[in-house]
């Protein structure tokens, strides 16, 4: 048993390693930066952390969508949720 791997590879040759579902869909940075940029403007507009998850994660009739859905998928959506943000505080 000594010199083999735990895995029964020769020589202790690693494995490939599956790639997980966080590695296969992963977002485009610009709709990171946008989903970014709007949680932390729903958090300084709605005054904390627990509103601004509410609001961000909420569907809402007047778009059509959840905000933070909108917002993260093109800059007009990113517009509208910001508008949205404005038109509540």
């Amino acid at each position: 048993m000594t010199g083999e791997s735990s895995d029964g590879n020769e020589r202790g040759t690693p494995t490939p390693r599956r790639r997980t579902a966080r590695q296969s869909h992963r977002m485009p940075p610009d709709q990171g930066k946008r989903q970014g940029a709007i949680a932390a403007l729903a958090y300084v507009e709605l005054g904390g952390r627990e509103a601004a998850l509410q609001f961000l994660n909420t569907f809402d009739r007047v778009i059509n969508a959840r905000p933070l859905d909108l917002a993260s998928a093109s800059e007009e959506g990113f517009a509208t949720v910001v508008a949205l943000l404005a038109a509540r505080s």
